[in-house]
Formats: C-alpha cells, structure tokens, sequence
C-alpha cells in the first residue's frame, strides 16, 4: 500500500503597484462630487488630497491614491490533496487501486472545491489472450465557481478597474437596509460589487465523469493476432446559478439551472500481421472503427 499527500496554500501575487500613482477617480482631468461616476477610471484630478468626496455610503473620505487598493478582498487560499494507492501481482495478473480526495478553499472568499478520484486498472494474460482493463470514476463538487472573461461577475476584473483613489474595503456595504444592492457605481451591470456577488449571489456546480477503457489480444500465431478494444467516456454536468433581486442587469433576481450529458463510446477491432523475410520487415493491418457521440444540453432559466 502507498499513500501520497500534498498541502499547499495560496496567495494573491499580483498587486498591481505598477499602475500610475498621480491622478484619481475620474476622466478628462475632473471627477464627480458624488463620487458614483467613473470609479473604474483613474483620469480625474490629482489625487493631492486637497479635497473631500463624499461616496455612496455616506463617509467623506479625501482624495488620494489609495496604494493597493485590492489586495484585502482575498484570504489565504489551501489545497489538501491525499492519495491512496493499493497494488496487488500474482503470476500474469495485476490489480490497481487508487483513491484521491482533493479539497480547496480558494482565495476568493466562499469559494470552495472537492474532488474525487478513483482508479482501477486489471491486467491478466489466459493462454493466448491478454486482458487489459482500466476503470475511473470523478466527482466533484464546486461552491460558487469564480466567473472568468468579460463576465460581469468576474471578481478579479471588477477589482483591478477600480480607480486608484478607491479602497475595496469601502464596498462591504454592498446592500442597504432593505437588503437591496447599493448604488455605489451608477448601477453599471459590467462591474458589479464583488461582495455583493460572493455573498447575495450565487453557484453550485456537480460534475461526474466516468471513463472505461478494455482491451484484449488474441495471439492466433506467432506472426497473427486480433486485437480488439473498447471505451467510453460519460460526463453529467450541473449548474445552478443564482443572482439576487436588484443585481444590475437581473433587478428582479434569476435562476438558472443548466444540464450537461456527454456520452462517447469507441469501438475498435484489428487483425494484425508481421512477419520477415531477410531484410524484409512485412507489417498488415485490416479492421474497423466505430465512434459514437451523444450530446443533450438542458437549460431553465426562472
């Protein structure tokens, strides 16, 4: 028996300390005194200090750069990843049994994923016959999966279009009273509050996935054989999305549940050939290939 494990942790490496340091939220050298225009546009006046903006939340902070703006939103990230492994040989057989469970807290807060993995493989020879067989089976599970792209929910995005006289921190007030989404940006729907997303919105995804692969060589002759082999990869995706009333661009909230079944089978045999004769090699192949694939994709939007 064998047993691997592997602790990492992870933290935030870019801190975007390259952008220019001189003038503040705004465009074309002025800025707005409500301070809900252009925050993610760092053209405004010099961010000397010399005057006092009042924003959304209703504190009236100075005007000044505001160095590393981003980097507090993060935690310290873990990946824990354990591996068992069981091998049993006896004469022309062979087992091999694996299991991996891997577990991640993301450095985006309330990001969490879990994966197993299992693994087994058998090979045996009977006569003139070898068998090869090779099973895997993966589940995982993913709470609130971080958007990517242009996405108006991609954390990292909204982050680093913050100007450079905003603090992140000032966005933990992301509802009002009434639990609604505060207007801290003119409601733009392509950036949207990353604490609003992480804690009003949300998603949950399951994906099982099972590979089988089988293989078996008859040796008719010395210089013949008939190999045949089969395979089939399932996969059964789930995607539950879910934005809260008064996200901009979903003011009345939505859910979305989307289905993902993928199917491929492949089927394979050949009869083989090799033979010499002096200098001669002489190799012959003949057989057939069968490939299948079945795609259904199920969305409910609500």
């Amino acid at each position: 028996m064998e047993y691997n494990g592997t602790l990492t942790f992870d933290t935030q490496l870019a801190k975007w300390n390259d952008l220019q340091q001189v003038y503040g939220m705004g465009s074309g050298g002025t800025y707005s005194i409500d301070a809900v225009a252009n925050t993610n546009k760092s053209w405004g006046g010099k961010a000397d200090g010399s005057n006092m903006l009042t924003y959304f939340d209703g504190v009236a902070r100075p005007y000044l750069i505001r160095p590393d703006n981003t980097s507090g939103f993060f935690r310290t990230g873990l990946t824990a990843s354990n591996t068992a492994v069981i091998t049993a040989n006896s004469g022309n057989t062979g087992v091999r049994f694996s299991y991996t469970d891997m577990r991640n807290k993301d450095i985006v807060p309330k990001t969490h994923m879990g994966r197993d993995i299992f693994n087994l493989r058998a090979n045996t020879t009977l006569s003139k016959v070898d068998l090869d067989l090779s099973v895997n089976y993966t589940h995982e599970d993913v709470k609130n999966r971080p958007a990517l792209g242009d996405s108006q929910a991609n954390i990292g995005k909204n982050l680093i279009t913050l100007s450079t006289t905003y603090d992140q921190q000032w966005l933990k007030n992301y509802e009002d009273e009434n639990g609604n989404y505060t207007n801290w940006n003119g409601m733009d729907p392509y950036n949207v509050n990353p604490y609003w997303d992480i804690y009003k919105n949300s998603n949950d995804s399951k994906k099982d996935q099972f590979r089988l692969n089988g293989k078996a060589i008859w040796h008719i002759t010395e210089h013949v054989k008939l190999q045949g082999t089969a395979g089939a990869e399932l996969n059964w995706f789930t995607f539950e999305d879910f934005k809260a009333r008064t996200t901009p661009g979903f003011e009345t909230g939505r859910l979305q549940n989307s289905s993902f079944r993928n199917r491929m089978y492949n089927f394979e045999v050949l009869a083989l050939y090799n033979n010499s004769w002096g200098d001669f090699d002489f190799n012959a192949t003949l057989g057939g290939n069968v490939y299948k694939v079945n795609n259904e994709t199920t969305v409910i939007t609500a």
